[in-house]
């Protein structure tokens, strides 16, 4: 009986990790990914998109200043629209893409539209657009992973960190950086970070 139940919870345990692996839960980091590049890649083979990668590398990681500059119209303008394709690069990267864009439409939409509140938002039926250097690559973007072109708890949470090694004296809390944000305060960071580390306690190994 004993060893009837050994194989039964045997079976169970790798069709468990199978199912996770396929989805894209880690034993170790639950939802929240393992591998979350901070940077885009830079490929020599490929002069032309690395440096369109720098400027959107740029643009995010001063996204907070952009914005309170009001800005982000005007970088958004001098953006090109990228005519390569995705594809060909690694699921991080594409991930990390989406957030990049994503972020960048919030924030250009918030300032496009200046609306006082949602209920503001909600009672005006003009018709809105994003502009073809956004909506075109967050639409390729879409297609791949399958995330809606906007702004998602997916992408805002569980691809915008970083993390220290694991340390006896280190605290899980002092390990998790957010890596992006929109108000550079500390409010925001700890409203993302509070998910990120509910992923990390809860996993499941």
């Amino acid at each position: 009986m004993m060893e009837a139940c050994s194989v039964v919870i045997s079976e169970s345990e790798k069709l468990t990790k199978t199912l996770m692996e396929r989805h894209g839960v880690s034993l170790k980091t639950g939802f929240l990914t393992e591998n979350c590049p901070r940077m885009l890649p830079v490929n020599i083979a490929n002069l032309e998109r690395s440096k369109y990668f720098n400027t959107l590398s740029r643009i995010i990681y001063g996204l907070g200043h952009i914005i309170e500059r009001e800005d982000v119209d005007k970088e958004v303008q001098e953006l090109r629209v990228p005519k390569w394709p995705f594809d060909d690069l690694d699921l991080p990267v594409i991930f990390r893409l989406q957030l990049i864009y994503s972020m960048i439409a919030h924030s250009w939409f918030i300032e496009k539209y200046k609306y006082k509140n949602v209920s503001e938002l909600m009672r005006d039926d003009s018709v809105k657009y994003l502009p073809p250097q956004l909506a075109v690559p967050l639409w390729k973007l879409s297609q791949i992973t399958g995330i809606a072109p906007s702004m998602s708890y997916c992408l805002y949470s569980l691809w915008n960190y970083y993390s220290f090694p694991s340390g006896k004296s280190i605290e899980l809390e002092d390990r998790i950086h957010v890596l992006h944000t929109f108000t550079n305060t500390v409010d925001e960071k700890w409203f993302v970070k509070i998910h990120q580390m509910v992923e990390i306690i809860i996993e499941p190994a």
